[in-house]
């Protein structure tokens, strides 16, 4: 489902799943930018992106076919616990 939206699936992580930006400037023909990186395990995934309508976007898609539960800001995923100070603008991880 969702190579069908447009993410890809990276080849050195099977559980991660990126969505390009199609207009940014390519290296060696991967495009720099990422609009958004979804982390799958199980029955659980973590939405990453710089763009909340990216993210509600992606969510109304998958939503749209599945009935799916919003628990918010993640502050622990699979044992790594996230913390976000957007003051300082940094995300660190344990």
């Amino acid at each position: 489902m969702l190579e069908e939206i447009g993410l890809k699936r990276l080849n050195t992580k099977h559980l991660v799943y990126v969505l390009l930006e199609r207009k940014g400037k390519k290296l060696q023909g991967i495009y720099i930018r990422l609009n958004l990186i979804i982390a799958v395990y199980v029955d659980d995934i973590i939405i990453i992106s710089r763009i909340r309508a990216v993210i509600k976007d992606f969510k109304d898609q998958l939503s749209s076919k599945f009935n799916i539960k919003n628990l918010g800001k993640a502050s622990n995923y699979l044992g790594i616990e996230i913390v976000r100070n957007r003051a300082a603008g940094t995300l660190r991880i344990y």
